[in-house]
Order: structure tokens, then sequence, then C-alpha cells
């Protein structure tokens, strides 16, 4: 894991076990979210698990460096607040 993902969470982690206040706990969470190391990291940590030669409900697959890069990319453009959840569809 890269050295500053490492460094943000255990600022998360000091900052939870010194029981700062929320909004400062969310302020750091979406620096770790945001940052181009954890996003780095979930892309290669998908790309090398077992079931890499499997697509995902989007039907990818990243094989090339390239591609894995535009993951990346593609994860730094996501914007969570207008993102909505279709309900579950129950059976």
């Amino acid at each position: 894991m890269d050295a500053e993902l490492k460094a943000l969470q255990a600022i998360l982690q000091k900052a939870l076990k010194d029981n700062v206040p929320e909004t400062e706990i969310r302020k750091i969470h979406n620096s770790i979210i945001t940052s181009f190391a954890a996003r780095a990291y979930a892309v290669r940590r998908i790309t090398t698990n077992k079931g890499k030669k499997t697509p995902g409900f989007d039907n990818i697959l990243y094989t090339t460096d390239e591609q894995k890069y535009q993951a990346v990319e593609d994860l730094g453009s996501f914007n969570s607040s207008k993102y909505r959840a279709s309900p579950v569809r129950r059976v």
C-alpha cells in the first residue's frame, strides 16, 4: 500500500480514537476517497484478485496498463453526490 494512503488512514484512525468531531472525520475520509493513491490501490486490488478474468456488472475487463490507468482516472471523475442507487429488486 502506498505511503500516502497509509498516512491518511493513520490520521483517520487517530481522529476516531481521539473523538474528533464528525465533520472533521468526514473531511479526512473524503480526502482518502478522493486521493489518487486510494483509487490506484482499489484498481490494483480488483485487477489482481482471483476473479480478475471475470467481468463485473459493466462487462469490462481491465487487462492492459492503459485500461487500468483509465479506470483510476474514471474513479476520480465520479461524483458521489449525484449518484443514486437503483432500488433492490425483491423476488
